[in-house]
């Protein structure tokens, strides 16, 4: 729609729907970078016949669907020597590690057999940690065996103290061709490992990662040296407050005059909720969409109940983390709970 006159957002996205609905007599398919733009109730939006292809209404249907615009070697699951992800890969033999440099002579106690099944057991180890730290985990070390198998040539267990600073400073600024513009879905022809330069935190995220897999690796008896052991994570970056991004004395005063002229409404009462527990709490906003009333459990000081209330959530490395609620934020959160259960009372939710 930036490239035709006159078309927008809306049509041009009503088009594409269009276009996503009648592929099958078309005899094309959208990329899937438009696939992951088009929001799923767009896709479902009214058909417009009974012969329309209607876009998957499930992940699975969706990644068919999806799988079926690839070549014919990615859509089952061939291993394919390139940028690709970890799962695709096809790594040459001279670099699956048989003969790496730090590669032990006796046994593991992992039971790997080569560089391969060694990234692909250790894995298996993360069950343990919290789903974003996995695939934090898996992420960086995928960036690795692509950048060694591609780009350094080197099997895993053949690389150097030197190698992994070189790959450091790699991730900071990866190449073009590593970058993709567009967000893409794991199994998109489109999909690279990096969207652009990684921040200071990034690096750090990364290299700590690696550091923990080559710190497994050593452990178990697969390597006879960790490689890691001595690279710096990169620059140590202070984390300060972002006092930017809180509401402002006049922002506040332009949100409290707003909520005086709006009328009482199910819609001002859920609105109302949502900004207090954003500007009282201090939750973070994945916090907040995960929040559940039995998150929300009233405080006891001397083992009797108290009127203030706290949040409990698990965070990195299951710690418990308990987050004050003001008592106002909680009379607007059980005003909201008495709307939601009115409207499921009456069977219009």
């Amino acid at each position: 729609f930036n490239k035709i006159p006159n078309l927008g957002k809306r049509r041009a996205t009503r088009l594409m729907v269009f276009f996503l609905q009648n592929e099958k007599h078309f005899q094309q398919t959208l990329s899937s970078r438009v696939r992951f733009a088009l929001d799923q109730r767009y896709a479902l939006d009214e058909p417009t016949s009974n012969e329309l292809v209607i876009y998957g209404s499930t992940l699975q249907e969706r990644k068919s669907q999806a799988l079926a615009t690839l070549p014919e070697s990615r859509a089952h699951g061939a291993q394919v020597y390139g940028i690709v992800p970890i799962e695709s890969l096809a790594w040459p033999v001279p670099l699956l590690g048989h003969d790496g440099i730090f590669r032990s002579n006796v046994p593991n106690t992992l039971g790997a057999v080569d560089d391969r099944d060694a990234v692909q057991k250790w894995f298996l180890t993360l069950k343990e940690g919290s789903p974003a730290t996995i695939d934090s985990y898996k992420r960086a070390v995928e960036r690795l065996v692509l950048w060694s198998v591609i780009e350094r040539r080197c099997s895993l267990s053949s690389l150097t103290t030197i190698d992994l600073a070189a790959f450091r400073d790699f991730i900071r600024n990866p190449p073009a061709h590593w970058c993709s513009k567009f967000p893409a879905m794991k199994y998109s022809a489109d999909w690279r490992p990096f969207r652009g330069k990684l921040s200071d935190v990034s690096v750090q995220a990364n290299m700590s990662a690696i550091g923990a897999m080559f710190a497994a690796l050593f452990a178990s008896g697969y390597l006879i040296a960790n490689a890691a052991a001595t690279v710096r994570s990169g620059k140590k970056t202070m984390i300060t407050m972002d006092v930017n991004r809180r509401f402002a004395d006049e922002d506040l005063l332009v949100l409290q005059d707003t909520f005086a002229t709006m009328p009482d409404s199910m819609q001002k009462r859920r609105l109302l909720a949502i900004v207090l527990l954003l500007q009282t709490s201090g939750l973070r906003r994945s916090e907040v969409a995960h929040l559940t009333w039995g998150k929300i459990k009233p405080t006891k000081e001397d083992n009797k109940i108290t009127n203030t209330w706290a949040a409990t959530f698990i965070g990195k490395g299951n710690k418990e983390r308990i987050v004050p609620i003001q008592q106002s934020t909680i009379e607007v959160l059980q005003a909201h709970y008495a709307d939601r259960m009115a409207l499921i009372e009456a069977d219009a939710l």
